[in-house]
C-alpha cells in the first residue's frame, strides 16, 4: 500500500478475482488465466485479492498459480491463508479452538506455523500482502493483532489487510463477526446494543477505535452497498454513502490512518431483491464521494463472480459474469477509474478541510409525505450530511461563491500549498451545472472526466452529469 502512495497511485484492488473451477451443474473451468488477468488489469486493477484460492487448503495450487500469473501481467496479489481461521476462531468453528482459550505455547506454535508458510510464498515478486480476514468481529480483535506481528516480522515491507463491515448490523455481527452463527451466539458488549433514537454510527466508532488500538492497521478498510431501492423509492441511496467517509476522514485528521471504500459492481444478491445493479452514474457517484472526504484506495466487490453465488441465478454480479465475460459494470469502471488516474497524484496529497454544499438536492425520490411512510426512509439520502464529523463551511480560501442548480458537494482542500477544489454532482439522476467563483483571476488546472485544462480566470464553470466529479487546483 505504501508503494503506490509514495509513486502518487490510488491503488484499485479487486476482491473476488477471476475464480478456481467449480462444479455446479454444467461446471466452470478454472478462471485463474492469463487471459482473464489481463482484462482485469485492462479495467485498472492494481491488486488482487485471493479469494477462493487458499493457502494451506485444497485450492492452494491456484493460489500459486495466480502469483505467477500476475507477475507476467504486472498485477500484485493479496494472498489468502487458510491459517488465518485459527487466529480469529472463536469457538465456532469446527476443529479449531478458540484463539483466547489457546495456552501461550499453544499461540507460540501457532505463531511458528503461520511464519512457517508466510515464506513459502512472500519471496514471490508478485506477493503484496495479505488478505487476512474479511469483516471480523471485535472479539477477534486480539488474535488479528498477534498474526500481524507475525506478518510484520516476516513481511516488513508488505500489507496486512483486514476488511471492515458497514455499520447497519447486529449487535452480535459487531462482536463475533458478519459470518458468526446469529442463533449460537449472544453479544454482550453493552457498546454494541442498538439505542433507541441513536445512530450507528456511534456504535461504529467504538469498534473502529478498538480495532485502530488492538491490531494497529497501516489503513482502515470498509465495505458498504448503497445503491438499494426502498419499496418505490427506486432511485434512493442509502445515507452509509456519505456518513461512513465523513466520519473516517474525521478520524484520520486525528490518528492519521487512510482509509480504502469498497464499489457496489452488482445487485440482487445473497437474497436481497432490493440490492439494485448501480447504473453508470451511481457507479461515478459510488467512487466521487469517498474520493471527496480524502479515501486513498478504492475496491470493486466483486471484480468477478463468486464462485460462492453460481447457484443464485437471480444475482448479477462482476466486472465479468460466472464465464468470464465482460459484463456492462467493466465499461462502467473501466471509465470511471481512467478518471481517478487523471487526478491521483493531487488527490494523494490533498487535504480535505471543509465542504461547501449548493444546490437542491433532487435524485427522483418520492415526496417527503411518501418517504414518511417507508419502513427505514431515514436510511434513504435526502441531501442532509450527517452532524458526526461534519465540516460542512459557507466558504474557504479565496473562493468567493459556488453555485449549482442540482446539489453538488466541494471539497475545499490544501494541495501542497495549493487551494484546491474537489466537486461531487450529488445526484445519481440529473445533471448539474456548476460555477466556483473566486475574489480575483488566477491560473487553474481543471482535471474533468479525463482531460486536463489550464484556464486564466476568476470563475470555474462546468457541466456534471449525474454522478460525475472533478478536481480544480489554483496553481498560484
Amino acid at each position: 500500500m505504501k508503494n503506490f502512495l509514495k509513486k502518487g497511485i490510488i491503488p484499485i484492488g479487486a476482491y473476488c478475482p477471476p475464480q478456481p473451477p467449480k462444479d455446479y451443474g454444467e461446471g466452470y473451468p478454472n478462471r485463474i488465466t492469463e487471459e482473464q488477468y489481463k482484462i482485469m488489469k485492462e479495467a485498472g486493477i492494481d491488486i488482487v485479492y485471493a479469494h477462493n484460492e487458499v493457502m494451506n487448503s485444497p485450492t492452494e495450487e491456484y493460489a500459486f498459480l495466480s502469483l505467477d500469473i500476475a507477475e507476467k501481467v504486472g498485477l500484485k496479489v493479496y494472498v489468502r491463508d487458510k491459517i488465518a481461521e485459527e487466529y480469529t476462531a472463536l469457538g465456532d468453528k469446527e476443529g479449531y479452538k478458540a484463539f483466547p482459550s489457546l495456552t501461550e505455547e499453544e499461540k507460540r506454535e501457532l505463531d511458528e506455523k503461520f511464519e512457517k508458510s508466510l515464506k513459502r510464498y512472500c519471496g514471490y515478486k508478485a506477493f503484496a500482502g495479505i488478505s487476512f480476514w474479511d469483516e471480523p468481529g471485535y472479539d477477534s480483535f486480539d488474535g488479528i493483532a498477534r498474526a500481524k506481528k507475525v506478518f510484520d516480522k516476516v513481511c516488513p515491507d508488505k500489507t496486512f489487510y483486514v476488511n471492515m463491515y458497514p455499520y447497519y448490523i447486529l449487535p452480535v455481527q459487531y462482536q463475533f463477526g458478519y459470518w458468526c452463527n446469529q442463533n449460537k451466539a449472544k453479544a454482550t458488549n453493552p457498546h454494541f446494543d442498538v439505542v433507541e433514537g441513536g445512530r450507528n454510527i456511534d456504535r461504529y466508532a467504538f469498534l473502529y477505535d478498538e480495532f485502530i488500538r488492538i491490531v494497529s492497521p497501516d489503513f482502515f478498510s470498509y465495505d458498504a452497498y448503497p445503491f438499494t431501492s426502498f419499496d418505490d423509492a427506486l432511485t434512493s441511496v442509502h445515507e452509509v454513502l456519505w456518513e461512513i467517509p465523513q466520519f473516517l476522514h474525521g478520524r484520520e485528521v486525528k490518528n492519521g490512518v487512510p482509509f480504502w471504500v469498497f464499489l457496489q459492481a452488482g445487485g440482487k444478491w445473497e437474497g436481497n431483491s432490493n440490492v439494485r445493479v448501480p447504473t453508470e452514474a451511481e457507479v461515478s457517484l459510488g467512487v466521487g464521494v469517498p474520493l471527496l472526504y480524502g479515501a486513498k484506495g478504492l475496491q470493486v466487490f466483486p471484480y468477478a463472480y463468486p464462485n460462492d453465488w453460481l447457484p443464485n441465478n437471480d444475482a448479477e454480479a462482476g466486472l465479468t459474469d460466472r464465464y468470464g465475460k465482460k459484463t456492462k459494470l467493466f465499461d462502467y469502471y473501466k471509465k470511471v477509474f481512467s478518471y481517478v488516474r487523471a487526478m491521483q497524484s493531487y488527490l494523494i496529497k490533498a487535504e480535505l478541510k471543509g465542504i461547501i454544499k449548493s444546490g437542491e438536492y433532487k435524485n427522483g425520490l418520492p415526496s417527503k409525505e411518501r418517504l414518511a411512510e417507508i419502513k427505514w426512509s431515514e436510511c434513504i439520502f435526502q441531501g442532509e450530511l450527517s452532524p458526526r464529523e461534519n465540516i460542512e463551511v459557507d466558504n474557504f480560501g479565496k473562493i468567493k461563491k459556488v453555485e449549482s442548480d442540482v446539489q453538488c458537494l466541494t471539497g475545499c482542500m490544501e494541495i501542497e500549498g495549493k487551494e484546491g477544489c474537489f466537486v461531487v454532482n450529488n445526484s445519481s439522476v440529473f445533471s448539474s451545472e456548476y460555477t466556483v467563483k473566486w475574489v480575483e483571476k488566477d491560473k487553474f488546472t481543471v482535471i474533468h472526466k479525463g482531460n486536463k485544462e489550464r484556464i486564466l480566470s476568476d470563475e470555474v464553470k462546468l457541466s456534471l452529469s449525474p454522478g460525475d466529479f472533478a478536481l480544480i487546483v489554483k496553481e498560484n
